[in-house]
């Protein structure tokens, strides 16, 4: 994803730092995989502010649709 840097890879977990577009406020977006319960966990959020305006529920959403276009998630 864009602006968007992959700090922490482990087996079944990722945590990684995204920068908006203007003002380079920071956000962090982490996957973490429960293999037992054949699912993947995503939280994205805000570092600063009040609100995002939807941002990270829109970055969670790009996130789950390139994850099924690549056939990883149904």
């Amino acid at each position: 994803m864009p602006r968007t840097v992959i700090t922490v890879e482990r087996p079944g977990y990722l945590y990684a730092k995204s920068y908006s577009k203007i003002f380079q406020f920071l956000d962090y977006l982490e996957v973490l995989s429960i293999p037992e319960e054949n699912r993947l966990a995503v939280r994205s959020s805000s570092m600063l502010g009040i609100s995002d305006l939807g941002v990270n529920a829109r970055r969670t959403e790009t996130l789950r649709k390139a994850l099924q276009e690549k056939g990883i998630i149904e």
